[in-house]
């Protein structure tokens, strides 16, 4: 009986620090609008895009494969594609992730790649 209302306890317990730390897409997308928006498009308003390929879509989009935008050779010849990891990996370090890529900004804080990257899930093609 002790080890079940133990158990209850520590799930009960986890579930609410899970809740705590959930990545926050609205927060996600305030963020990108500050950060990213300089130079990428997603969702409507978002930014002026231009510089950079839009990432309307880009999770489950192969890594490169944005046919209206040109990337770095290193971009062009990866044969994965964006998953929310992926992405979270690549916001963390871009060179780390994909050496040669062009893109020169990191997002160095856990909290703010996991908002950015839940949001860029929501943002559908």
């Amino acid at each position: 009986m002790k080890t079940l209302i133990l158990t209850a306890a520590a799930g009960a317990l986890f579930a609410l620090s899970t809740q705590a730390v959930a990545a926050d897409a609205a927060h996600g997308r305030d963020l990108f609008r500050d950060q990213c928006g300089v130079c990428h498009a997603a969702g409507d308003g978002d930014g002026a895009g231009g510089a950079a390929p839009s990432l309307r879509g880009v999770v489950g989009r192969k890594v490169g494969g944005d046919p209206e935008f040109t990337y770095s050779p290193a971009l062009t010849d990866a044969k994965d594609t964006w998953s929310e990891t992926s992405l979270n990996a690549f916001l963390a370090d871009p060179q780390k992730a994909i050496p040669g890529t062009y893109m020169p900004v990191k997002v160095g804080a856990d909290a703010d790649r996991a908002d950015i990257v839940a949001y860029l899930a929501t943002v559908k093609k």
